[in-house]
């Protein structure tokens, strides 16, 4: 027990161990979530292991709107046999019996056996126990119940004052004040409860208590343990002093560390950031202070950032921004992401894993991959390089740089962020004007010649949170950063243009020449160009020669076609798709106004096929299309 609250526990058990009715309630109060039920329950064990007379009577009022379910509570306590599965009798059965009458199915077999009519005005406990003299009822969520407190306080008076019944009340006082302002609590307080006694967390205790009995992976207890003082610095730090939120972290960090891989679990540094991270996402989600949806707004900033933003919206006199709140709460830099943002959207929202992007995005970063890790992600952090390290990271950037080794156009917009700090810092002799110029050029050159590595989500996945690959933008507040990503930006469309172009000449070639090839082109990762499966190739298409080259295929190679044109929107992306939508209506109309120049023949039947397949696609994006506007208008 700990010993923070050993003068709680003392005060129980003198409490329960009166010979004479103390005609008062004693209340056990404190926040929800700080363990005051778990430490009354331990009490209480305590008790009826050292005293095998004494017994107690326990029901949460959560959800309980009248007399009639508490006493169905104490009926189901008192009659396990009733309330069996083989009496079926539960709930709305058991306040059904307390009100007078029920059917009472001795079998199961969902028919009457019986019938029982009782009146019973009130529950008289010593009805159902030979002697109630030692028996200590236990109210516990009191601030949780929705039934009039006028009516409960007055129904547990009578059990203390009228019965002599020893009772203990469990409530999260504060909310029983803030919730019911019209309902004077103070005076009833003054009438029923005699001693009123917090119990404060103590979360060490309390911390190890769940990891060694919750249902986890040994190793995961392990290192839950190892890292205990994160945790709890990081728990004590988001001042919500919930322990319920922080057992469901601990259950739901698991079940991410059972999708880590085996060399992800053994990188101490890594898994010690991760649940750094893990635990103030976990929180401030479980607690109310981060919508999910704004996790992206939340990582990924820079700290600069942040005080530039506070520091506009007090010059211009609105409030703090919510999220700067949160931020300042911690002693930790959210700059990193680790994972993905739509990853960490996803397992917090949907309780979806991305296993696979998950170990992909953890092997990348920094702290697991140290020696091997890429030359500008070495550079990154600036300040946690000592002398040396920081001259040969540089140089080896720059021998990277003048290698065009640098072609994913998210670690270049990393770069050329890192270099404008570094200038600004005077840390290199290169002047913003130079920073500027030289990138423009080097951006320039990886395009011009084809080096680029781009796919057709490049562009959302590096501008739209802030942060790429787990870790923020250096520089992202400075006016040089915005020129050179508004130009990263216009060549990344202008070049995706060309390419989406290039593809829909290559499908109607095979079209033309190798139909049999058609599946495999529509569904293959392009290296060096993106995905074809999720780009909107067909609308740099003519519509015309489309039709041309369908009608030069056999009949047989129609079927072909027809089955991997359908499969091409069986795992549909909405998002990168639906402007294929007016090239496809298209599509139909001129379709059809070629049916009757060959009607009643084999070709006929492959054109109406082609149509029905054309139709159930545009009727599906349209729908995805729909639901999402739906989602958006409702965040």
């Amino acid at each position: 027990m700990p010993e923070r609250n050993k003068h709680v526990k003392d005060f129980i058990e003198f409490y329960c161990s009166l010979k004479d009715t103390p005609e008062y309630a004693l209340l056990i109060k404190g926040p929800w979530g700080c363990g005051k039920s778990h430490f009354v329950e331990s009490a209480i064990s305590d008790i009826e292991d050292r005293n095998d007379s004494t017994r107690f009577l326990s029901v949460s009022l959560y959800g309980i709107n009248s007399v009639e379910d508490i006493e169905a509570k104490f009926f189901q306590i008192l009659n396990p046999v009733l309330t069996s599965k083989g009496a079926v009798l539960a709930g709305s059965l058991a306040k059904g019996f307390l009100r007078g009458a029920f059917k009472f199915d001795i079998d199961g077999d969902g028919s009457a056996d019986g019938s029982v009519k009782l009146e019973i005005p009130g529950i008289d406990l010593s009805k159902y126990m030979t002697d109630t003299s030692d028996l200590i009822l236990v109210f516990d969520d009191i601030e949780r119940c929705t039934m009039d407190l006028g009516i409960l306080f007055g129904y547990i008076n009578y059990f203390v004052e009228k019965e002599g019944y020893k009772v203990i009340l469990i409530a999260d006082e504060d909310k029983i004040y803030s919730d019911n302002s019209d309902f004077d609590y103070r005076l009833v307080k003054e009438k029923l409860i005699g001693v009123s006694l917090e119990v404060s967390s103590e979360r060490a205790t309390i911390y190890n208590h769940f990891i060694d009995d919750l249902d986890i992976d040994e190793n995961c207890r392990r290192k839950l343990r190892l890292n205990q003082d994160a945790v709890l610095t990081a728990f004590d730090h988001s001042g919500y002093n919930n322990l319920r939120s922080l057992r469901k972290m601990i259950l739901s960090f698991n079940r991410l560390w059972n999708d880590l891989s085996d060399e992800l679990k053994e990188s101490r540094e890594l898994i010690e950031n991760l649940l750094k991270l893990f635990t103030v996402l976990s929180m401030e989600i479980y607690s109310g202070g981060l919508l999910i949806k704004d996790i992206g707004e939340f990582i990924g900033t820079s700290d600069l950032m942040r005080k530039l933003t506070a520091g506009k919206d007090k010059e211009e006199g609105k409030d703090e921004d919510p999220l700067n709140q949160v931020v300042n709460k911690y002693d930790i830099s959210f700059l990193e992401t680790l994972i993905d943002v739509n990853d960490w959207i996803d397992l917090f929202d949907k309780g979806k894993i991305n296993k696979d992007k998950i170990n992909l995005s953890l092997k990348s970063e920094r702290h697991f991959q140290k020696e091997n890790a890429p030359n500008w992600k070495k550079l990154w952090p600036l300040y946690e390089l000592n002398d040396e390290e920081f001259d040969d990271t540089l140089r080896n950037v720059r021998c990277d740089i003048e290698n065009y080794k640098l072609i994913d156009p998210g670690v270049v917009k990393h770069v050329f962020g890192t270099f404008i700090k570094l200038s600004v810092q005077k840390l290199i002799p290169d002047t913003l004007v130079q920073v500027i110029s030289g990138f423009t050029s080097y951006i320039d050159y990886i395009f011009d010649n084809g080096l680029v590595d781009i796919n057709v989500d490049t562009s959302e996945e590096i501008n739209r949170w802030g942060n790429y690959l787990g870790l923020g933008f250096h520089s992202e507040e400075s006016a040089e950063f915005e020129e050179l990503s508004r130009y990263l930006n216009e060549r990344i469309e202008s070049y995706s243009l060309s390419i989406l172009s290039t593809y829909s000449s290559e499908l109607l070639g095979l079209m033309r020449e190798k139909p049999r090839d058609i599946g495999e082109f529509l569904t293959a990762t392009r290296t060096g160009t993106g995905y074809v499966s999720q780009s909107p190739i067909l609308i740099h298409m003519d519509s015309g020669a489309f039709i041309t080259a369908y009608l030069s295929m056999d009949n047989k190679d129609k079927r072909y076609f027809h089955n991997a044109f359908s499969n091409r929107y069986e795992d549909l992306h909405p998002k990168n798709l639906i402007s294929e939508v007016g090239f496809l209506e298209k599509l139909v109309s001129e379709f059809k106004c070629r049916v009757p120049s060959i009607n009643m023949k084999p070709s006929h039947l492959n054109i109406n096929c082609f149509i029905e397949i054309i139709n159930e696609v545009i009727r599906k994006m349209q729908s995805h299309a729909d639901a999402n506007l739906r989602e958006v208008m409702n965040s």
